[in-house]
């Protein structure tokens, strides 16, 4: 395996936390190792409006996610040329850049913690819908590390069960919870935030209106 795809098969692992066989190994752990310390993480689409957070922010949400989802499987592919090779491309910030797809996976069988909620187990096995993610990869410092990495857009809304939604909106669709503020100020007259019930068809017009 190429140097970058080790560095991807690290980040977007099938397991990601910590292996009940081995007390020393901790998945989460070596994907933030092989991260910048000045990652930035972008939500192109789902949110209200596209949102970038940094790398403390994107692991905590990552370890609240393995709580929550021990079985969860992102299922990402690299993007391939027609020799079968890994497609490396030169971003806007002039870094080598790789693309992969991915139709997450999990089964809520933990408890969420996040944004301030804490949501019980359910039981629900969510299916995101497949979405193409970028990797920009900084050489600078010599071994690469991911700088970047823009979740850009969802390709294929077949067969999910989050409201054609990727990320959080996405998993919160899904447990019917209400979309975390201050994106749910700037939506809440449609419908209103505190709505029992978000199953209905105006939950992803809530949170796609601003797109």
């Amino acid at each position: 395996m190429e140097p970058l795809e080790a560095i991807l098969h690290t980040l977007f692992r099938p397991k990601w936390e910590r292996d009940p066989n081995d007390s020393e190994y901790d998945g989460i752990k070596e994907m933030r190792e092989v991260c910048s310390e000045k990652l930035t993480v972008s939500f192109c689409h789902s949110w209200p409006t596209p949102i970038t957070i940094e790398k403390d922010a994107y692991f905590e949400h990552l370890e609240a996610m393995a709580e929550a989802f021990p079985d969860w499987s992102y299922r990402a592919k690299v993007w391939r040329s027609s020799s079968g090779q890994a497609q490396e491309e030169e971003g806007k910030d002039g870094r080598v850049v790789l693309s992969l797809v991915m139709d997450p996976c999990g089964t809520h069988t933990g408890v969420l913690k996040l944004f301030g909620e804490v949501v019980p187990a359910t039981g629900k096995k969510l299916t995101f819908p497949k979405e193409l993610v970028h990797v920009h990869f900084d050489k600078s410092g010599g071994a690469p590390l991911v700088h970047h990495i823009e979740f850009s857009k969802v390709i294929d809304m077949q067969a999910n069960n989050t409201g054609d939604l990727a990320g959080v909106p996405g998993l919160l669709f899904a447990l019917s919870r209400p979309i975390p503020p201050p994106a749910s100020h700037i939506l809440s007259t449609v419908p209103p935030y505190t709505a029992a019930d978000n199953r209905d068809p105006n939950f992803k017009l809530r949170i796609q209106v601003m797109l």
